[in-house]
């Protein structure tokens, strides 16, 4: 990506996120800065396989109490990274490598900006609204794209060569699209998910050596932990019927 498309692919994703995202959803929902999650639970491990999009959306026949089973089948709190602190640390570096400081918040701004997006759509039990298809908030995500998501997806790739992490920001931009084509709210928590593993484990992680700013690990922010990413665990963990394409193979 030159140098223009990058500019305007990151004016794109903050126009999306900062003026449509914003005259959608209610800004005094989480006072605090820092969204609650939509219960102690999310989630169950479906196996997948590496071939082109063949997802079926959420079938109507499937109740809301069996959608909600889905989203609550497993305890976000009880899962732990494989990898190391040190582990990711170094990978983290390793994604890093080359990029100056300011390219390293860009980067992380496209992941923590959408990350919080979609929280936003999704925590709070306000997922459960979305199970209906009809619900008028379906509505509201169309006309704003869901807040650009897949824009800034494709503007964070621009500064990363990692393969895994790349494959990570592809399987969150189909997810987004693949969410608002069929409505599939179970699409948008797979999306969120990943995008959460990777800022609080990987960007955020909590080690620290000679040099570095000081930080802590913080309760609550360090235990909530999916094992979605790829980059993280090598393979993604989706409760959605969507199957992207790998690029890994």
């Amino acid at each position: 990506m030159n140098r223009k498309n990058l500019i305007l692919t990151i004016l794109l994703c903050f126009i999306s996120i900062f003026m449509l995202g914003c005259g959608q959803t209610n800004n005094n929902a989480f006072p605090e800065g820092e969204p609650i999650e939509e219960n102690s639970s999310e989630a169950a491990s479906v196996d997948k396989t590496n071939e082109e999009v063949i997802a079926e959306p959420i079938p109507d026949n499937l109740t809301e109490e069996e959608v909600i089973s889905l989203v609550e089948a497993i305890n976000p709190y009880e899962l732990k990274p494989t990898l190391t602190g040190k582990e990711r640390y170094d990978l983290r570096k390793k994604i890093y490598q080359g990029l100056k400081d300011n390219r390293v918040n860009d980067f992380g701004d496209f992941i923590e900006s959408s990350e919080y997006q979609l929280a936003k759509v999704v925590v709070d039990g306000r997922y459960k609204e979305l199970i209906d298809k009809k619900h008028k908030r379906w509505d509201a995500y169309e006309r704003n794209n869901l807040y650009g998501v897949d824009i800034c997806m494709d503007g964070a790739k621009a500064f990363t060569s990692y393969q895994p992490i790349i494959d990570d920001l592809n399987t969150v931009k189909g997810l987004c699209e693949y969410a608002l084509e069929h409505r599939d709210v179970l699409a948008i928590i797979d999306a969120r998910r990943i995008l959460t593993d990777i800022r609080r484990h990987l960007m955020d992680v909590p080690h620290f050596e000679e040099g570095d700013e000081i930080g802590a690990y913080r309760e609550g922010y360090h235990q909530l932990y999916f094992k979605a990413s790829k980059t993280l665990e090598g393979e993604h963990n989706l409760i959605s019927n969507y199957v992207g394409k790998s690029i890994c193979d």
